[in-house]
């Protein structure tokens, strides 16, 4: 049994500033004690545009992005349409040496979870676990169209009108409400159903739920007994990825039961209200014609005897036989009993389930790192954990005590629940880190935590498509912007001169390279001359004007001084200053620059590292970056450098070794 020689806890969206502030008031005593052990890097920047592939992928590989690649979280390439983008998220649009790679060469294995865009020269010295949308991102799709592997959430519910069962069945949750059987357009139905009738039809329609008779797939298999059948082909997981399969509920006299099947159920333990079931395992056949092992877990959501009415959520699970890489690896993690999935969905409106669910989740990741150091040799851990971020975005103005007006939904986010929330999420990241230190290191183990951005609290968001609008730079086909869902949306390419691409560029609509442009070559320079000039004299933002919030406004072929360039780099590049403004993509971070920050909030990551060869107590002051952090761990642990690094050994933080 061989402990790492490094291993990496890479943390989304958690700035510095959010680390040291609860240290010092007691809190995290995890980080507290690393932080004793080690070096705490108070003034790391990360690089531009400060959105998380980016990021990550110039933390892999210590280079900055104009090297790599991945310019931004969306790629759009030359000859392509405008309309149409690639992603960063795809390992193929990675173009520089990642450091598992460097020690795959020296004859080191390492094991990668769920690392954005993940990938390796050598699958016989780096096991990727990949990310639940990350295994089979292609280089020309978005994110947001990529399929995700596996089986999605579902809420089942019944309710007895006129002692006839009435189902409804869902697999996603409505924007800031809580699938459950009170759910507004559920209760339509079922009063609908009990005054007018006493069945309603098959599978009628009321958004994203179904509401079914007796005499659907969703039925009767006995005196409270009711067998549903799961939803798998729907949007964004893969049509017919895994075999047609049903969930059998009972109902008993304290809560539910559930199983693959009625014998099975019956011999469940009963699940009351508000609590979880134990891990349900089940093999399912895939597409391919193979059989994975799928993980659930099922929560008692409502559960009112009186009323005859019951609910129940079985959380999503991954197709590991798809994400892991090699193969040969995938059954040993499939057969681990814990789920890696937590029910987003429900964030809005029941924390404790969420909460609860990122729990499983990283004990599913401690189970696979336990399981890697018992049976593998691995010289680098690297486990990515990217949900402090996702409630930042939903959350973080209200826990900065600020109110964006395009983003927070107030009647979720209280100032209280906020705070609550933010306790509790940073309160389970250092409890497992705290298993890390205990349970995957020794005294040769450098352990290292680490972000890709911290996170701005904003008022308002830029809205630089309105701004070129505005300059007649852009022209919309009757389009209003206050339901502008997406990038380039209604546009007249006829007519359009430039257009916004990823979270901080402009492009010109050039003839000759875009296969719609109308601008002609000869009029290039004036056309990104006026798209500066436009961005300077108009800040649009969605609740009024702030004009001379950017940092600034460059044509792409001189953002070198931020790390950017190359084919996919914009036409004009922006960026903005620190201050209460965010962008329309991404808004506590992604354009803001690397050393933003307000009276309440900074971008600047976390970087905590401690272990052999590190000083102790440490808090190191000079300015450092995430490229930084590759070259610096490796030359620690005794490894060459990645070949297209750009950042250094930050010896500063050595012992003794600049001596």
């Amino acid at each position: 049994m061989k402990k790492p020689k490094i291993i990496i806890f890479a943390l989304d969206g958690v700035g510095a500033h959010m680390i040291r502030e609860q240290v010092e008031t007691g809190k995290l005593p995890g980080f507290a004690r690393l932080m004793k052990n080690g070096v705490f890097f108070d003034d790391m920047m990360s690089v531009f545009p400060t959105i998380s592939p980016t990021c990550w992928h110039s933390i892999y590989t210590g280079a900055v992005p104009k090297v790599h690649g991945a310019v931004c979280e969306m790629i759009h390439r030359p000859g392509d349409e405008p309309w149409k983008f690639g992603t960063s998220y795809s390992e193929k649009n990675v173009h520089a040496d990642r450091m598992w790679d460097v020690i795959a060469r020296n004859g080191g294995k390492s094991l990668v979870i769920s690392a954005l865009g993940a990938g390796a020269d050598d699958s016989s010295m780096v096991t990727c676990v990949k990310g639940a949308a990350m295994y089979n991102i292609t280089p020309d799709k978005t994110a947001a169209d990529v399929d995700l592997s596996g089986v999605p959430q579902q809420y089942f519910s019944v309710r007895f009108v006129d002692d006839i069962p009435l189902y409804a069945h869902s697999v996603s949750m409505p924007q800031g409400g809580c699938k459950s059987v009170d759910n507004e357009s559920v209760r339509f139905a079922f009063k609908r159903a009990s005054t007018g009738r006493n069945l309603v039809d098959d599978n009628i329609d009321l958004g994203d739920w179904k509401v079914f008779d007796g005499n659907s797939d969703n039925k009767i298999a006995g005196e409270n007994v009711f067998e549903f059948k799961t939803i798998t082909n729907v949007p964004r997981f893969n049509p017919n990825e895994v075999e047609d399969f049903t969930w059998t509920l009972i109902v008993e006299k304290d809560g539910l039961k559930i199983g693959d099947n009625k014998t099975n159920a019956q011999n469940s333990k009963v699940i009351k209200r508000h609590q979880w079931s134990d891990v349900i395992q089940r093999k399912l056949r895939t597409e391919t014609g193979e059989y994975a092992i799928f993980n659930f877990r099922a929560y008692c959501e409502l559960f009112d005897p009186e009323n005859k009415t019951y609910s129940i959520y079985i959380t999503a699970s991954r197709n590991l036989l798809r994400e892991v890489v090699p193969k040969s690896k995938a059954e040993a993690i499939m057969n681990i009993p814990e789920i890696d999935s937590a029910c987003y969905g429900d964030m809005a409106t029941n924390a404790d389930k969420f909460m609860e669910s990122l729990k499983f989740q990283l004990s599913w990741r401690e189970q696979v790192i336990k399981y890697a150091i018992e049976n593998e040799d691995n010289d680098l851990i690297f486990t990515y954990f990217g949900t402090n971020d996702s409630v930042n975005h939903s959350e973080f103005a209200v826990y900065r005590d600020r109110v964006n007006v395009n983003v927070t939904n107030t009647k979720h986010y209280t100032s209280e629940r906020v705070q609550s929330d933010y306790e509790h999420i940073y309160k389970i990241v250092d409890d497992h880190l705290s298993w890390v230190l205990d349970n995957a290191t020794d005294e040769n183990t450098i352990v290292t935590v680490c972000a890709d951005h911290g996170a701005i609290a904003t008022t308002d968001d830029y809205f630089p498509m309105e701004i070129l609008k505005n300059a007649g730079l852009t022209t919309y086909k009757n389009y209003d912007f206050n339901k502008l869902n997406w990038r380039n949306e209604g546009i007249d390419w006829t007519k359009t001169k430039a257009y916004c691409v990823g979270s901080c560029y402009v492009n010109v609509n050039l003839k000759g390279r875009e296969p719609c442009g109308i601008v002609e070559p000869e009029d290039y320079e004036k056309v990104v001359n006026e798209i500066i000039v436009a961005l300077h004299a108009h800040g649009f933002t969605h609740a009024g004007t702030h004009p001379g919030e950017f940092a600034f406004v460059v044509p792409g072929n001189q953002a070198g001084f931020v790390g950017l360039g190359g084919e996919c780099c914009g036409d004009v590049v922006f960026g903005l200053k620190g201050g209460d403004i965010g962008g329309y993509f991404g808004d506590v971070h992604s354009v803001q620059i690397p050393s933003a920050k307000n009276d309440v909030s900074d971008i600047r990551p976390v970087c905590i590292m401690a272990g052999k060869g590190f000083k102790k107590d440490h808090f190191l002051k000079r300015p450092t970056d995430i490229t930084d952090i590759a070259p610096t761990l490796l030359y620690a642990a005794g490894y060459p450098q990645p070949e297209d690094a750009t950042g250094g050994v930050v010896f500063a933080a050595l012992d003794n070794k600049n001596k």
